[in-house]
């Protein structure tokens, strides 16, 4: 679960599992690639956003895993990626709404992200937006 302060009224939505890209030439030894093998890839990653879900698997899965390199846009990550400069960690929904002509892998222990939406408590919420939120959660319950 994501830091939420109490102070809001907060609902988990859906888990987005983080997947590794590729060029495609590189393959991983089998089916899902390795904690230790992303040890030994340089890693592009996103310096916005959900980060702070990678970083928890970074913190999670071994202390040698780093990035030297960050960016804020995805497309130019998948663009890197694709051009052999490297691999990346990227939630699929993000993958899903990229193209790019990247190999895509499963990662061991299958780290994923949660999706949640948070709201002021419900006495200090309007009408409309208790509307909003109930029909988000709705809309997310129904499609993913």
């Amino acid at each position: 679960r994501p830091p939420v302060s109490p102070i809001l009224n907060y609902v988990e939505l859906c888990d987005d599992p983080l997947l590794c890209i590729s060029p495609r030439d590189f393959h991983p030894e089998g089916d899902v690639i390795t904690i230790s093998e992303l040890e030994n890839l340089t890693l592009i990653l996103s310096d916005d956003g959900y980060l702070y879900d990678v970083k928890r698997f970074f913190s999670s899965s071994s202390p040698r895993l780093s990035s030297p390199h960050t960016i804020i846009d995805d497309s130019s990550i998948m663009a890197l990626v694709a051009s052999g400069m490297g691999c990346s960690i990227l939630p699929k929904m993000i993958i899903d709404s990229i193209v790019g002509d990247v190999n895509v892998f499963p990662i061991e222990n299958s780290p994923y992200r949660t999706i949640g939406i948070a709201s002021h408590k419900e006495q200090f919420t309007t009408p409309a937006t208790r509307l909003l939120f109930e029909e988000i959660i709705t809309y997310v319950k129904e499609n993913h």
